[in-house]
């Protein structure tokens, strides 16, 4: 939520932290990075990469466990924005199925562009500058590539790679990836032993809770306007405590999903008469 001037008043949260970023604002050693170590036919591919499914299906039936997925992008961003993460091969068509008709909507910028705003990178942040902002507090594009590539290790395993839980574990899968760029020649050796010598020190964001009041005010005004627009009033107002609290539950349902997609809320506050 931000003032009249712009100034951010306000981070309301429902636990899942989203800011989208168009791709040109996104660097392109991340872009190359996530290309390089998840989908390397990205750009040939209809969705589907036939000798990934393979080699994860042999190595499956080996182990006689769902042990490798051999996604792509498009296939892990279907997952992460229609379906759920069981492990089920019935989950897994449902996968190559939402990824053909991705691509054949979606541009492959398109594609990379949403994916790189969905996948989850621990800790409720979705998306790499939700990401940026909660684990270094700044933006995305002030990162240093040692910086991108400590982040771009999370979403494999987000709890495996929590860096607040096993930051070792995510600074050595860090090097592991930036290792895998020098052997597909996307980096070369005297910079990736830089980059693997650079420090990384979080740096974790607080939410912004300025002028409580005016928000809880705004807040409900927004509810308001939710329950207006989504045709509630009536139900909300009525002396059947049933539907009342069915409507309830939707527009708690409905103004969630509003906050969740990363909206900004402009307010005409004045913080220079806010005492």
């Amino acid at each position: 939520m931000k003032a009249a001037n712009g100034k951010v008043i306000s981070e309301i949260s429902t636990g899942e932290k989203r800011t989208y970023l168009k791709l040109e604002d996104i660097p392109l050693f991340l872009e190359n990075l996530f290309i390089v170590t998840e989908d390397q036919k990205f750009y040939d591919h209809a969705g589907v990469d036939l000798s990934g499914i393979s080699r994860a299906l042999l190595i499956n039936s080996q182990n006689k466990t769902i042990e490798q997925g051999g996604s792509t992008i498009t296939q892990q961003l279907a997952r992460n924005v229609y379906l759920s993460h069981d492990r089920t091969y019935n989950r897994k068509l449902s996968e190559l199925n939402y990824a053909y008709q991705i691509e054949r909507k979606k541009s492959k910028p398109e594609i990379m562009e949403l994916y790189l705003n969905a996948i989850y990178f621990s800790n409720g942040a979705y998306g790499i500058e939700a990401a940026s902002q909660y684990y270094f507090s700044k933006p995305t594009g002030e990162l240093t590539k040692a910086e991108l590539a400590f982040l771009a290790a999370i979403p494999n395993n987000p709890e495996y790679y929590n860096p607040l839980k096993h930051f070792d574990a995510t600074k050595k899968r860090q090097e592991r990836m930036l290792e895998q760029m020098v052997a597909n020649g996307a980096l070369e050796q005297a910079k990736y032993e830089k980059l693997i010598k650079s420090t990384i020190k979080l740096d974790l964001s607080t939410p912004v809770d300025l002028h409580p009041d005016y928000v809880t005010s705004v807040h409900q005004e927004l509810k308001n306007l939710v329950a207006s627009s989504e045709g509630l009033d009536k139900s909300l107002q009525s002396t059947d405590v049933a539907i009342r609290k069915n409507a309830e539950a939707e527009l708690d349902k409905k103004v969630k999903e509003l906050l969740n997609s990363g909206v900004t809320i402009h307010t005409a506050l004045d913080t220079k008469l806010q005492t």
